[in-house]
């Protein structure tokens, strides 16, 4: 089978995505994905993705089965049963790779499939484009969103992308109106950290402004919110017990800020306003996807030149740069 066009692939096809992380680069592929359903709804879409992310995609209606890659819990014998349970699999028409990494080459090795896809050299890393039938080439310095679009148009023609991929919930929350703001960064990404005094002393502003604001938080980082919270006076966010009803929060609140944040760019996909402050990421590649009218992004470095190599262990230097100031003079244009 020449898979150079949608109408190559077979009756009823059955198409496996591999992306297993992180939360945003799943947002970021979700739009391509949704499109090549819309163009193909008798396909069979599955998804394989990490346990700590399927959250997102076990209520997004048009992949068919979430497939979990049980990495919080790995142990030799739990990889060798999720890859046994791989093989046992029925062949995929196509199998789409847009994670091109050691982790999804182990992966694709149990998969079977005449047709694996992947990013070419350069942008597949640790050696996964061996893994691959056929490789994609794509600008290095190019938005996930577009990269993802680029990477399955190259495959099956030309498809209308969506701006948006919104689905309904079964949840629903008390954010009518907030003005919600994220403070807290992973572990991983400590880089992106604004500063609890920047963020205080922007909660205290708005609520100056009229803003309802109210605080996202999580049970592992109550404390630190709580204090930024009690400085500023404000409220803490309604509690989100599941990814749906973070969801539910962002599509009923009027606005977020945040850094580069999985919730960010889980808001822009759903169509929903946000602003977003970036230093340490650079915003060509990694700006929330969706409607630019509903986007603001902040950055204080030349948008024409990438961060500087990432140090996760300490803020970065461009987010140091970004003032309350520059976020409130943002927030004027909505």
């Amino acid at each position: 089978m020449d898979v150079s066009s949608l109408s190559a692939l077979p009756p009823n096809p059955r198409i496996l995505v591999i992306r297993l992380s992180a939360m945003g680069d799943l947002v970021f592929a979700l739009p391509a994905i949704k499109a090549l359903k819309n163009a193909r709804p008798d396909a069979t879409i599955d998804w394989l993705v990490e346990d700590k992310h399927s959250a997102l995609l076990t209520s997004c209606p048009f992949i068919n089965e979430v497939i979990i890659y049980p990495r919080s819990t790995l142990t030799t014998l739990s990889l060798l049963k999720h890859l046994k349970s791989l093989r046992n699999r029925s062949t995929y028409d196509v199998i789409f790779d847009l994670q091109s990494n050691s982790k999804s080459a182990m992966q694709l090795l149990a998969l079977k499939s005449k047709h694996k896809f992947g990013f070419a050299r350069g942008i597949a890393k640790e050696g996964a484009h061996f893994f691959h039938h056929h490789h994609v080439t794509v600008a290095p310095r190019m938005h996930r969103t577009a990269r993802d679009t680029e990477f399955i148009k190259s495959i099956v023609g030309d498809i209308a992308i969506p701006e948006q991929v919104k689905w309904p919930l079964d949840v629903t929350s008390n954010g009518s109106g907030l003005t919600l703001l994220h403070t807290t960064t992973t572990h991983y990404g400590r880089d992106k950290d604004w500063g609890a005094d920047n963020w205080a002393a922007l909660a205290s502003q708005l609520k100056e402004d009229g803003h309802d604001v109210a605080l996202l938080h999580t049970p592992a980082d109550l404390g630190y919110v709580q204090q930024i919270a009690n400085t500023a006076d404000v409220n803490l966010a309604p509690t989100t017990p599941s990814l749906e009803h973070l969801m539910a929060l962002l599509d009923e609140s009027k606005l977020l800020i945040s850094t580069d944040s999985g919730p960010a760019h889980i808001a822009a996909l759903r169509g929903n306003k946000v602003v977003c402050l970036f230093g340490a990421t650079d915003p060509v590649v990694y700006a929330p996807p969706g409607n630019r009218d509903n986007i603001k992004v902040i950055y204080a470095g030349d948008i024409n030149t990438p961060p500087p190599k990432r140090q996760r262990d300490r803020q970065s230097l461009l987010m140091k740069k970004i003032t309350v100031a520059d976020v409130l003079s943002c927030l004027s244009s909505y």
